[in-house]
């Protein structure tokens, strides 16, 4: 104990004061960000771990006995103070700033947590209660200031889809983290059980969208660098249930506060993780934010409260999740970054890691692209469009990727995959040049639609006859529009080209369920509604933001 005591003594005088001496600054300037300067501000993710040390050891919770130093314990809150000083105004805690997120969504949650965690930690200690903030403002008025915003916060993203980052193989964990540790150790029960509902619906969303462990469905601010193999929760899933793997790579330290916390998986959740094709394959509706009500400005993004525009469809079937992000076509400057920034569309095999098939651009002069691609939709068969300039942004040429340990065949145009599903893709016009080297295929002709069709195993004697089926489906292509006759059901996919007539499937546009914002047999939320049911049958739980 005193060892540890002494490394993270330590780890706090490199992290906190050392760092404000090499700037020649303050204290009060530690973890700012600077302009020019390689540096992170100390409300990302260190300021998550800090408060959670003390949550844990500090002896303020009975989670764990008190193993804090007293020294170590002050340092801590002394450099919450120093950075909440001038870096928390209560006038920032406006409710209005629930739709403006300041950086982007996660590092704004990330920053109100360190206000809202220096507050709690100022609050409890006589030595810190009765400092002013460079606002004028105390400890207590903070706290109930930063408690009230967080409310209203998790209230609108629990109504609206959870997330405007939705399912970042990033952003994910640092978002989810200071939920976890609002759930843990806020002092106020109502923002612990809001916390806990929203985490549970979190993870209920996960669990009908994942196969193995591995999230399939659609993503925003999935990076490429992480797109064959990345995940938004990476070893928490066998962590929770024993599904998927536990890579060593993947214990990275924003998940420690999931580690440490007593929550699990409420057992509905976990059955739907475990058996999700209990009855059959199904299909999964989620609406979500990301429109822009106005231009990015004091490094806030403004979004509008459109469910509309954004349609999550996710298809899963014994052995496969296809998930798309349907949307209109427009301009990217009529989206928010964070929301359009690296959209993710395709199929997760039940394999491995990194078995998946997708189309999508590659960056062009940097590490990401936005609102590169227009998708549509039906069970297990999407289309999907590279957008030009001036609807995109960063966008290099477009490409199919398949999974490198996926078996394939190139045959009349088409590549088929063989896994725990089938999966056959092609351009539909203009073919392709294959890139062995990154297991991806460049289209020929950058204008053209990109069709990936899965099919469960079961549903063909073999995989000749699921290429034989392909092979058969009627495909058409005009200067306008294009149409395939799905597999299994999906029936005759349109998507029109360099149009804003939405997708349509049998002549009817792709459209989430009137007047819902989750809708599935697992999870469902009617719009406006601040209760959402989770299971099916006899057994579901309820979780309501009154």
């Amino acid at each position: 104990m005193d060892e540890a005591n002494r490394l993270l003594g330590t780890a706090l005088e490199r992290t906190g004061f050392a760092v404000a001496a090499a700037y020649g600054a303050p204290v009060q300037d530690a973890y700012r960000s600077r302009p020019g300067a390689e540096t992170v501000d100390f409300s990302f993710l260190v300021s998550t771990l800090l408060f959670r040390i003390v949550g844990l050891f500090g002896g303020e919770t009975p989670l764990v006995e008190h193993r804090l130093s007293g020294q170590v314990d002050e340092d801590i809150r002394r450099l919450f103070f120093a950075w909440a000083q001038g870096n928390c105004r209560i006038s920032e805690a406006d409710p209005v700033n629930v739709l403006r997120p300041w950086g982007s969504e996660n590092l704004d949650l990330q920053r109100v947590h360190t206000c809202w965690a220096a507050a709690e930690l100022l609050e409890q200690d006589q030595r810190f209660r009765n400092k002013p903030y460079s606002d004028g403002s105390h400890s207590s008025a903070q706290r109930a200031a930063w408690t009230a915003y967080l409310k209203a916060f998790l209230r609108s993203r629990f109504m609206s889809g959870l997330s405007v980052e939705f399912f970042s193989t990033t952003y994910s964990k640092y978002f989810l983290s200071v939920v976890y540790n609002f759930m843990d150790f806020a002092t106020d029960p109502a923002l612990r059980e809001s916390s806990e509902n929203f985490i549970t619906l979190w993870w209920a969303i996960w669990a009908e969208e994942q196969i193995g462990g591995v999230h399939g469905g659609s993503k925003a601010r999935a990076y490429p660098r992480h797109l064959l193999a990345g995940r938004p929760t990476d070893n928490l899933p066998w962590l929770y249930t024993g599904l998927g793997e536990c890579p060593r790579e993947a214990w990275h330290p924003a998940y420690l506060p999931m580690v440490t916390s007593p929550y699990r998986l409420p057992g509905v959740v976990e059955d739907i993780a475990r058996n999700p094709h209990r009855y059959g394959s199904f299909a999964a509706w989620t609406r979500n934010l990301g429109v822009a009500a106005a231009k990015f400005s004091d490094a806030r993004y403004s979004l509008s409260s459109d469910l509309t525009a954004i349609t999550r469809y996710t298809f899963s079937a014994p052995g496969y999740v296809m998930g798309a992000s349907i949307v209109p076509r427009l301009p990217a400057d009529r989206w928010a970054a964070i929301s359009s920034q690296n959209r993710w569309n395709g199929v997760v095999l039940g394999d491995s890691l990194d078995a998946r098939v997708y189309a999508t651009p590659a960056p062009k002069g940097g590490r990401s692209t936005y609102n590169a691609v227009l998708a549509a939709q039906s069970r297990g068969t999407q289309i999907v469009q590279r957008l030009p300039s001036p609807f995109s942004r960063g966008t290099g040429d477009m490409a199919i990727w398949v999974g490198p340990r996926l078996r394939r065949i190139e045959r009349e145009g088409w590549i088929f995959v063989e896994g725990s599903a089938y999966v056959a893709t092609r351009p539909v016009f203009g073919g392709y040049v294959a890139n062995p080297t990154e297991s991806s295929f460049r289209l020929l002709d950058q204008r053209s639609p990109v069709i990936i069709q899965a099919s469960a195993r079961l549903d063909y004697e073999s995989f000749e006859a699921f290429q034989a089926a392909v092979l058969a489906a009627p495909l058409r292509a005009d200067a306008g529009e294009v149409s395939f006759q799905g597999l299994g059901g999906a029936g005759r996919l349109r998507f029109f080209r360099d149009s804003d007539r939405r997708p349509e499937v049998d002549n009817k546009p792709i459209e989430a369920p009137a007047g819902w914002v989750l809708s599935s047999p697992f999870v469902r939320q009617e719009l406006g509604s601040s209760m959402v049911e989770i299971g099916e049958g006899s057994r579901t739980l309820q979780l309501r933001f009154d």
